[in-house]
């Protein structure tokens, strides 16, 4: 199905649960933010019924699974189970900040997950701790090499750029791509809950970044799906590294996802303020034609946000 711009909708973004096991300064507060209620997030089987109507009569094929940190959902290996099975999907992909990634790995992959995205901002352990307000550097680490080992291909290390935090440690994610043989991608500071107020402080463009890179490192220009997206591979290795303008860019451009919070809210858009009560819908009895017929309804009215800054904290929105 396309979108109000024309724009087919074939990309959603899945949060199953809004707790983290870390605590990143950009993210949430310091003491966190009050979890959903166990009651109000949707069943593994409220769940696939939504996927597999999304799926048949919107056109989704690919999901991500985000969070909050989706590895401490309990039993998400069953639900990842059940959304493999259904016909149309060709692409399930997880986000994780890896800490558990090292002892679920193989399983992750017989489950049916193809690929992974790594949150990780700086390769420093006291900075780890610092930034994410705790937790160790290393089992990160070892969840990523364990990605690979279990054929999780491409696994992409996702870097949001912090001046003065993590900007000197450039160089060092170019090289641990170009050893690892993996792709790491610098993505914007956004305007998301908590973030807004370190925004203007940490603001760091992505486009002056890749400049500075291009002139220090040997980087060969990729063609990329967007042009918010500058890509590269690292010359004499399989590495990959991105620069990604999400807030500086016109990242609407090619937009062609919708996001299902973990308590059950269909969003067509990170900054909107507009969504659908699916939980309600799965909770009340309706049929499956009124709940794709409510949807189709929300996805004829995905445009361009209002803004691009919102007060809503990412874990809670699904990274």
């Amino acid at each position: 199905m396309n979108d109000l711009l024309g724009r087919k909708i074939t990309y959603l973004r899945l949060s199953v649960i809004d707790r983290c096991n870390l605590r990143c300064f950009y993210c949430m507060p310091k003491g966190g933010i009050e979890a959903v209620a166990h009651k109000d997030i949707l069943r593994f089987e409220e769940i696939s019924r939504l996927v597999r109507l999304l799926a048949e009569e919107i056109g989704i094929t690919k999901i991500r699974l985000t969070g909050g940190e989706p590895l401490i959902r309990r039993n998400v290996l069953e639900l990842i189970r059940q959304l493999g099975e259904i016909e149309g999907l060709r692409d399930l992909v997880l986000t994780t900040n890896g800490l558990l990634l090292g002892k679920m790995a193989g399983d992750l992959a017989q489950a049916g997950i193809s690929r992974v995205n790594v949150s990780l901002d700086t390769l420093r352990p006291d900075r780890f701790r610092e930034i994410c307000r705790g937790g160790e550097l290393e089992p990160v680490l070892e969840g990523i090499r364990a990605a690979k080992d279990a054929g999780l291909h491409p696994v992409k290390i996702n870097v949001v750029l912090l001046k003065g935090i993590n900007d000197d440690e450039v160089g060092d994610f170019i090289g641990f791509a170009a050893e690892e043989e993996i792709e790491v991608r610098f993505i914007e500071f956004m305007k998301i809950g908590h973030a807004v107020a370190h925004w203007d402080e940490n603001f760091l463009p992505a486009n002056q970044v890749a400049d500075e890179m291009e002139k220090k490192f040997k980087l060969a220009s990729l063609p990329a799906s967007r042009t918010t997206v500058k890509l590269y591979k690292i010359e004499g290795s399989n590495g990959k590294v991105g620069f990604i303008s999400s807030a500086s860019g016109d990242l609407c451009e090619k937009c062609n996802r919708l996001r299902l919070t973990s308590e059950g809210l269909l969003r067509p858009c990170l900054m909107s303020d507009s969504d659908l009560d699916a939980r309600k819908l799965l909770r009340s009895g309706a049929s499956d034609g009124e709940i794709v017929a409510a949807i189709q309804n929300l996805v004829s009215t995905k445009g361009k946000p209002a803004c691009y800054e919102t007060s809503r904290n990412m874990s809670r929105i699904g990274g």
